[in-house]
């Protein structure tokens, strides 16, 4: 779990650090003050009432091994089931990239889930900025059709 937990600081340390790439943007601007709590579980484990111990985000690793397909049918179930929530798949094997940087792990498959009041607020702010001019306009929309 050391290990596990290592990679994951890693990359949300990669996802906050400002890019000259993009304009001197994070990936996630908001990753490196969020307060985050990790867990290991399998795919059918996975609960928003984790929220009650009043964390940011949760990260959900999943021990299952996963095609990318099923990892993002899961997310969109749970979208729709937990309305309060947003759910956004994280696969090991899915490059996503903003202006070639990117932008998932690459070592778990994860599950990032977060209130969707506080996401919303955060796109909002966001969307007064230039920071989405340097996403795909795939990517973009993908990103934003969770928990709509």
């Amino acid at each position: 779990m050391k290990s596990l937990l290592t990679d994951i600081h890693k990359w949300i340390i990669h996802i906050s650090s400002k890019k000259k790439e993009l304009n001197g943007y994070s990936i996630c601007p908001f990753a490196k003050s969020a307060h985050y709590k990790v867990f290991k579980v399998n795919l059918k484990d996975i609960v928003p009432n984790l929220f009650k111990l009043n964390y940011d985000v949760i990260i959900f690793v999943i021990k299952d091994t996963i095609s990318i397909k099923k990892l993002k049918n899961k997310c969109k179930f749970l979208n729709k089931k937990h309305r309060n929530y947003v759910f956004l798949p994280d696969h090991k094997k899915y490059r996503t990239l903003i202006q070639d940087i990117q932008t998932n792990n690459g070592k778990h498959n994860i599950i990032i889930s977060q209130r969707k009041k506080e996401l919303q607020k955060a796109r909002t702010v966001l969307k007064a900025t230039g920071y989405y001019k340097n996403w795909s306009k795939k990517y973009l929309k993908e990103i934003m059709s969770y928990g709509k």
